[in-house]
Order: structure tokens, then sequence, then C-alpha cells
């Protein structure tokens, strides 16, 4: 993923995380960080958010990205 998009992403995700509570406001809060990363990047950015479960997934080359916050 390209820096720019890579800073945007958890740029955007903290600041939703940090106004909204993860435990009731999850859906929510990947909706926010979905909703800005299509306006700014073009759709379509798939969103996943909790803190155990599992993925697979099918990406373009440069356009996946896996962060977490502690």
């Amino acid at each position: 993923m390209p820096d720019d998009m890579l800073e945007e992403a958890i740029t955007v995700s903290k600041k939703a995380l940090e106004e909204h509570d993860f435990e009731s406001e999850g859906v929510q809060i990947a909706q926010i960080v979905k909703q800005h990363m299509d306006e700014k990047f073009q759709p379509y950015w798939h969103v996943f958010l909790g803190k155990s479960f599992g993925c697979h997934a099918v990406h373009e080359r440069n356009r996946f990205v896996y962060f977490c916050f502690e």
C-alpha cells in the first residue's frame, strides 16, 4: 500500500476509535473508515474491525494493510 494511503488509513481509524466506543459502535467505526477511504481513494474499500477473527481476502497488489491499536 502506498505510504499516503497507509498514513490516511491509520489517521482516520485512530480518530474514529478515539471518538466512538469500540464495543458498542464498532460497525459505525468501520463505516466511517470505509466511507472516508472510498471518497478519498476511490471505492471499493473493505474494513474489518475486531479483537479476534480470521480473514481471507483477495486484493490488488500493494493494496492491503493490517494494523492494530493497543
